[in-house]
């Protein structure tokens, strides 16, 4: 499905982090999550990015926000977006710095459009508690216990239309092994869309 024409100036905010790194080679970009505006067992974050021009400088040249809110995502993004909400503000920094022409990202401005999506779409419910690891540089446990929370695959999905159906096999075309759920609707007009894992 082609991008709709009024997308065509939002920039990609792998695209901005790209342009950053070639504007500003000995550049440093640093995040931190926001304690006093997140709860992420309640599924909500804001993440703080500074931008650095030179590795050495000692106060950035451009900082961003971004909140980020797992109600909003899709269900396949759901376990995603504490790092969407990292990349926004990165992007969101950088653009500070360095405008493109439009602040908001592709990405941020495909979920304001979805957003009016959200209730023909199927969904999914992630109770997901994060408990808080010690070490700044091991994500291990975090992982772990997030993994173990994300419903299997026999943990029914729904949509508009009722309990969504398991399906999985392996395409005829391309001979890839394909799961997820899908509508149930006789109307294949009618049907919601299929959440492929």
């Amino acid at each position: 499905m082609p991008t709709p024409s009024f997308m065509d100036g939002y920039e990609l905010a792998n695209d901005t982090i790209r342009r950053f790194w070639i504007e500003f080679p000995m550049g440093r970009l640093a995040t931190e999550i926001v304690q006093e505006k997140s709860d992420l067992e309640k599924g909500y974050d804001t993440l703080k990015a500074e931008i650095y021009r030179d590795f050495d400088d000692a106060k950035p040249s451009a900082t961003g926000h971004a909140f980020g809110n797992v109600a909003t995502y899709q269900p396949t993004m759901k376990r995603f977006y504490v790092e969407d909400t990292e990349t926004s503000s990165l992007a969101r920094a950088i653009k500070t710095l360095s405008p493109s022409s439009q602040r908001p990202s592709h990405e941020d401005m495909v979920k304001v459009e979805g957003l009016t999506l959200v209730p023909d779409m199927p969904t999914a419910s992630f109770d997901i508690q994060v408990s808080e690891s010690r070490d700044p540089w091991s994500f291990g446990s975090v992982l772990e216990s997030t993994a173990a929370q994300i419903p299997a695959p026999n943990a029914p999905a729904s949509c508009r239309h009722g309990s969504m159906g398991w399906k999985e096999g392996t395409s005829e075309k391309t001979g890839k092994p394909f799961q997820g759920w899908v509508c149930q609707e006789k109307n294949r007009d009618q049907q919601c869309k299929a959440i492929w894992l």
